[in-house]
């Protein structure tokens, strides 16, 4: 009897530990949640951002959209700004740039979620491209690139930085798109298709 007792003990014991850990992960990540929110914020509301007229003036934040890139529970922010966008991750309670890309013509970016690749597609100037962004170790990365070139009728693939072959993207490519994604179309001035504008509704509704 006593040893029955002693072992339903132990296992409360170790069950009330197990809960207390999680409780704690928990608590952390949301607190981690609730950091970057703020950060990204801040810079909504007091950062300025490269135009693509190029006339060297900077302005206000368009638009944005929130994604985990990374997976791992705490989210990013892009940011548009007529036809540049920018990826901004939090470290150390800052909102810390990733990537900035500017645009023409039809571009847009695609977000899968379940797997955490983000698509920027453009064409234009006798080119059409579609790179794959990924974070790796906290960094930016381009996990695949395809492009063609009309001006001189070649074909580019990479996959991680390193040439690679039109099958292994394709493979790549095929993976990724048994997943619904989302698509995301900054318009010039407005928010567009998928992001919200960036008013003070929309960060108080979204950023908390």
């Amino acid at each position: 009897m006593k040893r029955m007792r002693r072992k339903k003990f132990w296992s409360m014991f170790v069950l009330m530990i197990c809960m207390v850990f999680c409780m704690n992960i928990t608590t952390q990540a949301q607190t981690l949640k609730e950091k970057a929110l703020t950060a990204y914020k801040v810079a909504l509301e007091t950062r300025y951002f490269d135009d693509i007229y190029g006339d060297g003036q900077k302005y206000m934040a368009d638009s944005f959209y929130l994604m985990d890139l990374d997976g791992n529970g705490v989210k990013e922010i892009l940011i548009t700004r007529g036809k540049v966008c920018y990826l901004y991750t939090c470290r150390q309670n800052k909102a810390v740039r990733l990537l900035a890309r500017g645009g023409w013509g039809g571009s847009k970016w695609m977000y899968y979620k379940k797997k955490h690749v983000l698509l920027f597609e453009q064409g234009g100037a006798g080119i059409h491209e579609k790179t794959y962004y990924a974070i790796k170790n906290g960094k930016i990365v381009d996990a695949a690139h395809n492009s063609y070139d009309y001006n001189v009728n070649k074909h580019y693939y990479e996959r991680n930085g390193k040439k690679t072959t039109k099958k292994k993207i394709e493979a790549y490519e095929r993976q990724l798109n048994k997943e619904k994604l989302v698509t995301l179309e900054p318009n010039i001035e407005i928010a567009g298709k998928g992001f919200r504008k960036n008013t003070a509704a929309n960060r108080k509704r979204y950023l908390k």
